[in-house]
């Protein structure tokens, strides 16, 4: 397993929001029939819960994740590229760089590691509602699973 600090990872395969880590939740449903995620391998894996997640992001702004699923065993948090665009952010990537934006705003930003973009958040961590407390927040923007 890996720790909360391994970040969101932006995926142009996923078709949906995906992590191992319960605990980054901000509501949460667990799932009483069984539903399988699909890896790229074609691999089913059990979806163990669903519903939002709040990501930090280093420029202050917060995106909400919504009808994330629970995936026990995965190696990564992933943020589904395909979603992004089907809710009006543009992901732009130049050299080893990922910028989002909406509507001609910047939202926030990644870069390259380990063959995949990494999400720049606010300690490279998960947006709680506790951390809020101190933090302002600039906008807030969701985006939702289909």
């Amino acid at each position: 397993m890996v720790d909360m600090d391994d970040g969101w990872w932006l995926d142009s395969s996923a078709i949906c929001h995906v992590t191992p880590h319960r605990s980054v939740f901000i509501s949460y449903k667990e799932m009483k029939d069984k539903i399988n995620a699909y890896m790229r391998n074609s691999a089913p894996i059990a979806v163990a819960g669903i519903r939002s997640v709040n990501l930090l992001l280093s420029s202050r702004k917060t995106l909400t994740l919504k009808n994330v699923y629970h995936v026990l065993g995965l190696k990564k948090s992933l943020v589904s590229i395909y979603l992004l665009g089907i809710h009006g952010f543009c992901v732009m990537f130049e050299s080893d760089k990922v910028v989002l934006t909406k509507k001609g705003s910047f939202i926030g930003k990644g870069y390259a590691k380990d063959k995949i973009y990494l999400l720049s958040l606010v300690n490279n961590n998960i947006a709680s509602s506790s951390y809020f407390s101190g933090v302002e927040i600039i906008s807030h923007f969701d985006v939702y699973n289909i």
